[in-house]
């Protein structure tokens, strides 16, 4: 019997990644604070399992039927800004399976212990083969928790495919704006207001000296 070289591929990189039986590929490191005037961001660059990651070659792995928490612990600098605008930020890819069918992975993610998402995982597999991937799909979370919940954001691998096929997450981003929404200028708003009224005023003039038919 013949097996082609993808399905060789495949299952070399079952084989690679280990299974779910031997999962752990998680971490869940302090988190890298970075500031500008209108946002403070803290990254996690995850390195559970040494491959994958585009920029450090490491990456989270979570097996079908897997969940992963991670939390974020907010600096002192943080507790009195506006955290209602606060959202995740994550890089995520399927597998590098190639004979499974993507439209089979699915995961469900929860912000502060609340549902964010939950759905198709709606990408492609992961490549280049058994490297750094270069097409990772970077998608943002609102944070669901209420009031006072932890600043965490979890990954449940619901996939309809095998225990050794997976979900990986590259780095995930906690971005808290920390500008004010800028107020309407007031200037700005007499000029939109005194164009307005002149419209009106030149609409109802040429109203009245329009013919009748």
């Amino acid at each position: 019997m013949q097996v082609s070289t993808r399905t060789l591929l495949t299952l070399l990189a079952a084989v690679t990644c280990s299974s779910a039986a031997n999962a752990g590929f998680f971490s869940d490191p302090q988190p890298i604070v970075s500031t500008t005037p209108e946002m403070t961001v803290l990254r996690m660059e995850l390195n559970g399992y040494a491959n994958y990651g585009q920029a450090d070659a490491a990456a989270d792995v979570a097996y079908t039927g897997e969940s992963h928490t991670w939390v974020f612990t907010l600096p002192s600098s943080l507790l009195s800004a506006d955290l209602s605008r606060a959202y995740f930020r994550a890089a995520l890819v399927i597998d590098d399976h190639y004979g499974v069918d993507p439209l089979l992975y699915s995961f469900n993610i929860a912000t502060g212990g609340a549902a964010a998402f939950s759905g198709a995982a709606g990408m492609a597999h992961g490549g280049p083969f058994n490297s750094a991937f270069d097409n990772w799909v970077v998608r943002d979370y609102a944070m669901a928790g209420a009031a006072g919940s932890p600043w965490s954001l979890s990954l449940l691998n619901t996939s309809a495919a095998a225990t050794f096929d997976w979900i990986a997450v590259d780095w995930i981003e906690l971005h808290v704006p920390t500008s004010a929404v800028p107020e309407p200028d007031g200037a700005l708003l007499l000029a939109l207001g005194a164009i307005g009224l002149g419209l009106q005023q030149a609409a109802r003039r040429t109203n009245k000296t329009s013919p009748q038919l």
